[in-house]
C-alpha cells in the first residue's frame, strides 16, 4: 500500500507541477507550509523535486549528484580540473563524539559527458567531523574538520587523502555547530578567506606566531602554507557564504544582520549587542532581510552563462523560505547598494534548503541543497527524530534562451590541461571565475617561472582584466616593481587602477619608493572607487603627509558614499595611533574639524584623546545626548581624576538648568570610571548628592493610574518590554513625546500593558504608530491598542498601527459608552524579527500619560541606590511611609533602603513589592519590616 501510495504522489507531482525551465510567471504556491518550522510534507525524490524548482524563462535546472552518492552537502569548490568538491555530512548538527569514529566526507564530482550530471562519484576523504569550508588546492584540499583546519593531500594520484596535517587549530565549535569556520574562499592576493561562525570562541596562529581571537562571526584570512593568520573584519552573527566580485570587493552573507553585507577590512559590524571600536558600525548596503534571517550562501554573476541583465547579481540561498533570493549590487559613489529583485528560483516542494551556492568555470550556477524537513538550529531540538540526514542533493542551473535548439557550446573546465599561454589568456576571459581559477593554477603551478609573461601581458596587453590579474600574480610572486605599480596606478581604465592600490595595500615598500605621492595621487582620483582603494592602502602604508589629504577628502566626498566615509575614518584612526602625528594635528585642527576628529579619537582609547575631549566639549554638539554620552563615558574611562573633576564641572556649569541631560552624563561618568575600576571621586559624588536631592523635590504628590504588565502566553518569563521612549515624532510636528513602546524590549518581544481603571468621556484619543508586520505584506493582526469595560471585560474599541514609524493621531466618539469605568490594553503579539512593535501616549485622558513626577523620583531613587547616597536613607523612608507611590517605585525605593544595610531575606520582600497580587495588609506588613529592619519577620511574610 505504501509503495503503491507513493507512485500517486509521484504522478500527481508530475501532472500538476510545472517545468522549471517553461515557467514564465510566479508560481501559485502554499506558502502557509513554508512557515512551518518543521515542515509537514513528505520528502520527494530528486526527480520529483527538480519539476518543484521553478526559474524565469530560459533557464534549466539539472540534478548533478543526490543521495546516495552524496550525504547532505555543505559547502562546494572547483578545482583545476573543472571537478566539483563538496563537504558531505551525517553527523550534522550533533558531532560525533570524541573518541567515536566520525562518518563525514568529501566527495569530488565529475561529468565526463557534459550533460550536467556527475557520472563519476569519488570519496576523497573519510572519517570527518561534520566539514564545512573547502578549498581544492595542489595535490589535495584544504578543509574545516572539527575542531582543525587541515591539509588532505592524495600523494600518490588516486583521488584518495593518505596524508594529512593541521595547518591551523583547534577552532572553538563546542558552543554552536551552526557556527563554524566555513565558506574558504581565495583572493586575488592568494590568501584564503573564510568565516567564523556565531557564538564559538577561537585563538588562533600561524607558524610565524602571529595570534588572532576570534569570539562569534568574524571574517578572517590565511596562508595555505599555514605561515599566517590574519582578523579581516570584526562582527557579523553567523556568516554563511562569501565572495569577490570583479573590482576586488569582498561580500558575505550572514544568517542574522544581513543577506549581503560589504566586507571592509578591519570595519565593525553589528552582531547581537558586540560593541564597535567606536568609529561605528560598516554602513549596511541593504535594509530588507528577504523574508528570512536563515540566509546561507552567496554567489555573484560577473560574465557567467546567464545573460546580461544578471550581471553583478547576487544570488544568496534562503533556507527558510526555500527560495534563491536576487538583488543587483549598484554602486553610489564608491559604496554598494543592494536592489532587491525577483526571486530567482521559488521551490514548490519546503524541503528545498539551499546552504551554498557556486558560479562554476562552465558558466553554471551550482546550489548545494540540504534536503530536509527542518533546518532551525534553535528553533528545533539537535536531536528531534524528524531531522533527515541521508538526503541531500546538488543542482546546476544553466540559461538556455527561449529557443531551446540554440546551446551554447560547452567550454573546457580543466584549467589542469592548459599550457601557462593558455592560462594567461584565459585573463582576459569575461567570466571572473574563471580569471581566477587560471590566475591562481598560474601561480600555484608555475610559479616564478611566470614571472617574465606577467610583466609582458601588465605591459602591453588591451585587456584591462589581463592587466589587474597580471599586477596580482606578479605581487604573488615578489616580482612587482614600484614603477611598474605606479604605472598601473595611472591606467586609462578605472578598474585597473581601482585593482593596482588594491595591490598596494598587500606590497612590501622598500625605503625609498615616493608611497606618499602615490597614495595623494589615488586619494584625487577622478573615480570614487579608486579613492577608497587607495584610502584603504593609505591606512596600511601611514604616512604623516597623508592626513591633511584624508581630512579634505572626507569633507569633500558626498554623504551619500558611506562606504568611502568610513575607511576614511579607519584610515585615520591608524594614522592618529601615532601620537606625535595625533597632537600636531589637534593642535592646530579647524574648529569645524573638532566634531569628525572627536569621533574617531573614540577608537583610540589612550589618555591623549580622552583629553582632547574634554577639552573640546563645549565645540561638540550638545544636541545629540547620546553622542555626548558617549564622548563623556569615553573621558572618564581613560583621562586622570584632575581631568574628570574638570569634566564634571563642566557639564554641571554648562547643563545647570537640564536635569535630565546632567543625569544621563552623571552614569556615562560613572561607567568610565567603572570600566577601569575607578574610585568615584568626591566631585562625582557631590553632583550624584545635587542632583538626587533636585529629583527628589516633588515625590510623594498626585499619582497618574497604574500600569501593569501581562506576560503573553507563549513568554512567561520575558521580562516586561514596555518602557516610556521619547525618540519618536507625532504626526502633528511634534518631537520627543513620551511614547509607551514595546520596541524597547526588542522586535521579538511581546506582551500586554494595561492601565488602571478610569471613566471615559465623550471623546477618547490618542496618539499611535508601530508595525504588525513586513512592509508590502499583510497585516498580521497582532498588535493592537483596545478600550475594554472594567468590568465585563468586553472590547469596545480596537485600533490597528499606522504601519509608520511617525505617530498617528486616532479619535473615538464614544457616544453611549460615555461615562463607563474602562481600561486600556496595548498588545503586541507579534514576535518577528523586524516591523513588529507598536508606541502610544499623548491619551486625552491625562491620568494615562508617563507621569513626569514618578519618572523624576524613580531617577532619584536610582542614583541615591547606583551611588550609595546612604544620606538620603530618612528621606527615602518617608516616601516608602507615605503609601502614595505606584508598585514599582514602592519596590524600588524599597529595594534602595534594604541596600544600605544588606539582607537577603529583606531583599525578597523589597522585590515582592511590585507584585500585583499582594493585598493591602500584607504589603503594609511587608513595609513595615523593611523600615524597622526586621529581618526574622521576612520568613513568615513570605510564606
Amino acid at each position: 500500500m505504501k509503495s503503491l501510495l507513493s507512485f500517486l504522489v509521484a504522478i500527481l507531482a508530475a501532472l500538476f507541477s510545472v517545468p522549471a525551465e517553461s515557467l514564465g510567471q510566479e508560481p501559485t504556491i502554499d506558502l502557509a507550509e513554508f512557515q512551518n518550522v518543521i515542515r509537514t510534507t513528505e520528502p520527494l525524490t530528486p526527480q520529483q523535486e527538480r519539476l518543484q524548482l521553478h526559474l524565469p524563462p530560459g533557464f534549466e535546472i539539472q540534478l548533478v549528484a543526490a543521495e546516495p552518492d552524496i550525504d547532505k552537502p555543505m559547502n562546494m569548490a572547483f578545482d583545476a580540473r573543472g571537478r566539483l568538491w563538496v563537504t558531505t555530512t551525517l553527523e550534522y548538527p550533533i558531532p560525533a563524539k570524541q573518541g567515536t569514529k566520525a562518518r563525514d566526507s568529501i566527495k569530488i564530482l565529475e561529468d565526463t559527458n557534459g550533460d550536467g550530471r556527475a557520472d563519476v562519484v569519488k570519496t576523497f576523504a573519510t572519517g570527518l567531523n561534520i566539514p564545512l569550508g573547502i578549498m581544492p588546492y595542489r595535490d589535495g584540499v584544504i578543509c574545516y574538520s572539527i575542531p582543525n583546519i587541515w591539509f588532505l593531500r592524495d600523494t600518490d594520484g588516486d583521488d584518495k587523502a593518505d596524508k594529512k596535517e593541521i595547518l591551523y587549530g583547534p577552532l572553538g565549535f563546542e558552543r554552536d555547530t551552526h557556527g563554524m569556520c566555513n565558506s574558504f574562499t581565495r583572493g586575488y592576493d592568494g590568501w584564503l578567506y573564510a568565516t567564523h561562525g556565531f557564538n564559538n570562541h577561537t585563538e588562533l596562529s600561524g607558524k610565524d606566531g602571529h595570534t588572532i581571537s576570534m569570539k562569534s562571526g568574524n571574517v578572517f584570512r590565511m596562508r595555505l602554507d599555514g605561515l599566517r593568520v590574519e582578523h579581516f573584519s570584526h562582527g557579523l552573527v553567523n556568516p554563511f557564504g562569501m565572495t569577490f566580485d570583479a573590482a576586488g570587493d569582498l561580500f558575505v552573507a550572514d544568517c542574522h544582520t544581513k543577506p549581503i553585507s560589504l566586507i571592509l577590512r578591519e570595519g565593525y559590524y553589528q552582531s547581537f549587542g558586540k560593541p564597535d571600536d567606536g568609529l561605528g558600525y560598516v554602513p549596511d548596503v541593504m535594509e530588507h532581510l528577504h523574508n528570512s534571517t536563515a540566509i546561507s550562501g552567496l554567489a555573484i554573476s560577473e560574465g557567467s552563462g546567464f545573460p546580461k541583465e544578471y550581471d553583478r547579481n547576487t544570488f544568496g540561498g534562503n533556507v527558510m523560505t526555500s527560495r534563491i533570493n536576487r538583488d543587483e549590487l549598484q554602486r553610489i559613489g564608491s559604496s554598494i547598494r543592494a536592489v532587491k529583485k525577483p526571486d530567482f528560483l521559488i521551490a514548490g516542494d519546503p524541503w528545498f534548503r539551499p546552504v551554498d551556492l557556486k558560479f562554476g568555470p562552465d558558466g553554471a550556477l551550482y546550489v548545494a541543497d540540504f534536503y530536509n524537513r527542518i533546518i532551525g538550529h534553535y528553533e528545533v531540538s539537535l536531536d528531534h527524530p524528524g531531522r533527515d540526514r541521508h538526503r541531500g542533493r546538488i543542482w546546476r542551473i544553466v540559461y538556455h534562451g527561449t529557443d531551446k535548439k540554440k546551446k551554447t557550446p560547452a567550454r573546457s573546465t580543466s584549467f589542469a590541461a592548459m599550457s601557462l599561454e593558455e592560462l594567461f589568456a584565459e585573463l582576459a576571459d569575461r567570466s571572473r571565475v574563471r580569471r581566477m581559477m587560471a590566475a591562481d593554477r598560474i601561480v600555484d603551478s608555475f610559479g616564478k617561472q611566470a614571472g617574465k609573461q606577467a610583466l609582458s601581458l601588465l605591459q602591453t596587453s588591451d585587456h584591462p582584466t589581463s592587466r589587474i590579474h597580471a599586477l596580482w600574480i606578479l605581487n604573488r610572486l615578489h616580482q612587482l616593481s614600484f614603477a611598474d605599480l605606479s604605472k598601473a596606478a595611472s591606467d586609462s581604465h578605472a578598474e585597473v587602477r581601482v585593482h593596482a592600490y588594491r595591490v598596494l595595500t598587500e606590497y612590501v615598500a622598500g625605503q625609498n619608493e615616493p608611497i606618499a605621492l602615490l597614495l595623494k595621487k589615488g586619494m584625487s582620483d577622478e573615480s570614487p572607487s579608486v579613492r577608497r582603494a587607495a584610502v584603504q592602502a593609505a591606512a596600511v602604508h601611514r604616512r604623516e603627509e597623508s592626513i591633511p589629504v584624508l581630512l579634505e577628502l572626507f569633507h569633500s566626498t558626498k554623504p551619500l558614499d558611506v562606504h568611502l566615509r568610513y575607511v576614511i575614518k579607519i584610515s585615520l584612526r591608524d594614522h592618529f595611533l601615532n601620537t606625535q602625528w595625533y597632537q600636531k594635528t589637534i593642535a592646530s585642527i579647524a574648529k569645524a574639524d573638532i566634531p569628525f576628529v572627536a569621533g574617531i579619537s573614540l577608537a583610540l582609547k589612550n589618555e591623549q584623546a580622552g583629553r582632547f575631549i574634554v577639552e573640546r566639549l563645549s565645540v561638540l554638539n550638545e544636541r545629540e545626548p547620546e553622542k555626548m554620552s558617549t564622548y563623556i563615558t569615553f573621558a572618564s574611562q581613560y583621562v586622570s581624576p584632575k581631568v574628570v573633576d574638570k569634566l564634571v564641572q563642566e557639564i554641571r556649569t554648562r547643563y545647570q538648568q537640564d536635569q535630565e541631560f546632567q543625569r544621563v552624563q552623571l552614569f556615562s561618568v560613572r561607567n568610565g570610571l567603572a570600566k577601569r575600576n575607578q574610585k568615584l571621586p568626591a566631585s562625582v559624588s557631590d553632583w550624584a548628592t545635587e542632583l538626587a536631592e533636585k529629583l527628589l523635590e516633588n515625590a510623594g504628590g498626585s499619582q497618574p493610574l497604574e500600569w501593569n504588565y501581562l506576560p503573553a502566553t507563549s513568554a512567561p518569563h520575558q521580562p516586561n518590554p514596555w518602557k516610556v521612549t521619547r525618540r519618536r515624532t507625532s504626526e502633528d510636528g511634534k518631537q520627543n513625546t513620551p511614547l509607551y513602546s514595546s520596541l524597547t524590549g526588542g522586535e521579538r518581544a511581546v506582551g500586554t500593558y494595561r492601565s488602571g481603571r478610569f471613566v471615559l468621556q465623550p471623546e477618547f484619543s490618542f496618539y499611535l504608530c508601530g508595525h504588525d508586520g513586513y512592509p508590502g505584506k499583510p497585516n498580521r493582526n497582532l498588535n493592537f491598542v483596545k478600550l475594554r469595560e472594567a468590568k465585563t471585560h468586553k472590547v469596545l474599541k480596537t485600533w490597528q498601527p499606522p504601519r509608520q514609524d511617525i505617530a498617528r493621531r486616532f479619535t473615538w466618539k464614544t457616544a453611549d459608552n460615555a461615562g463607563s469605568e474602562v481600561v486600556v490594553e496595548l498588545v503586541d503579539g507579534n514576535n518577528e524579527a523586524a516591523y513588529a512593535w507598536i508606541a502610544a501616549g499623548r491619551f486625552s485622558e491625562p491620568r494615562l500619560n508617563p507621569s513626569r513626577t514618578i519618572q523624576q523620583t524613580g531617577q532619584a531613587i536610582e542614583i541615591i541606590d547606583t551611588f550609595g547616597l546612604h544620606q538620603f536613607q530618612k528621606r527615602l523612608v518617608q516616601l516608602l511611609r507615605t503609601g502614595k507611590m505606584n508598585r514599582h517605585l514602592t519596590s524600588l525605593t524599597a529595594t534602595a533602603i534594604v541596600k544600605m544595610q544588606p539582607d537577603a531575606r529583606l531583599l525578597t520582600l523589597a522585590v515582592a513589592l511590585n507584585n500585583n497580587g499582594l493585598n493591602i495588609t500584607l504589603r503594609k506588613k511587608i513595609i513595615d519590616a523593611i523600615i524597622l529592619h526586621r529581618s526574622a519577620q521576612s520568613k513568615e511574610l513570605i510564606t
